[in-house]
């Protein structure tokens, strides 16, 4: 399936989810703009409700059903921000939601998503294994997609608009990577107003295959990371909101036309970055949440950031003991 959004479809979108989220916060981050030497921004997704930029993606998507599809139910496959994304969207419907998570799931966001009214199938030591087994199940159920979909993309596209309505000026965004809806979103809804702007995707080592081929079908596109590449564990319960092992051709080919790089981080070096933020802002994040941070620190030299650039923090769902182990 050929992924087909475009800019009016992020524009509905907005209209559609301003009644149900909220206009995240934008603000400079003064100890990282030194380090860089330029103007650097954080837009906290971190603040959003359910703690991500995925009730932005999941809600447009149910918005989208007919009142038949509603009733028939709903199932997803989710490492825990997209399943809690999708069980607020379903509460607010009063619209029955199955959702297949991993066995290494934060419990944070077990917890949260149970919460919130869904019911919670463990199955499967990574996204992948979760995904096909929530097929397998789904029966008449609509699936909900956490990033191979045209209205979950165009709902992560807002995040686009509202940066640019606060930054017209900005130069650069960098935006971390796990099946690549939220780089789909906003690079779309960023190159549609300002096609000079750089557009940069930062993911986590231990599942490289996006970078990997987004840098090798890419003409001219070399890896920086090339050679950290293929000896890393795929299991880390710190980067779960990251970890897809398998990218989607999709995705892939719609991010050719406006993302700028992909690269790679390590995670000892997402969890040092966890405990800057802290340090810096007082703010919690998840490892996801500040894996784009490592990026704009570690590539800036080999990326094109301008003199003024943005980070998407994408997540604060860390289980608290893990948060204190790091401190």
């Amino acid at each position: 399936m050929k992924i087909q959004t475009c800019f009016q479809d992020i524009q509905l979108a907005k209209k559609r989810l301003s009644p149900y989220i909220k206009k995240t916060r934008l603000s400079s981050y003064n100890y990282g703009s030194r380090q860089l030497g330029l103007s650097l921004f954080l837009k906290w997704e971190s603040e959003q409700k359910t703690k991500s930029f995925k009730i932005r993606g999941a809600l447009n998507k149910i918005l989208s059903l007919t009142k038949e599809e509603k009733a028939r139910g709903l199932i997803a496959a989710s490492a825990g921000n997209h399943a809690q994304g999708v069980a607020l969207a379903a509460q607010l419907f009063n619209i029955k939601f199955r959702v297949v998570m991993m066995e290494t799931a934060s419990k944070v966001k077990i917890l949260e998503t149970k919460k919130l009214g869904a019911e919670i199938i463990l199955k499967g030591k990574t996204y992948d294994e979760s995904y096909e087994y929530a097929l397998s199940i789904g029966g008449d159920s609509i699936f909900i997609h956490p990033f191979a979909d045209t209205h979950v993309i165009a709902g992560q596209g807002t995040i686009g608009l509202e940066l640019f309505e606060e930054l017209p000026d900005l130069d650069s965004v960098v935006i971390p990577v796990g099946g690549g809806g939220l780089l789909s979103g906003v690079s779309l809804a960023l190159k549609h107003l300002k096609p000079s702007l750089k557009i940069y995707g930062v993911t986590w080592e231990g599942t490289p295959d996006f970078c990997k081929k987004f840098n090798k079908i890419r003409e001219g596109q070399n890896c920086l990371c090339e050679k950290n590449l293929f000896m890393r564990s795929s299991k880390s319960g710190l980067t779960d909101g990251i970890a897809v092992k398998k990218s989607s051709p999709e995705i892939l080919d719609f991010c050719f036309q406006y993302v700028d790089g992909i690269c790679c981080v390590s995670e000892k070096e997402i969890s040092e970055a966890i405990v800057e933020i802290k340090e810096q802002t007082g703010q919690k994040v998840e490892g996801s949440g500040a894996t784009a941070l490592v990026g704009a620190l570690k590539y800036q030299k080999d990326w094109d950031l301008g003199k003024t650039c943005c980070v998407l923090i994408s997540g604060a769902n860390i289980d608290e003991d893990v948060f204190l182990s790091l401190l």
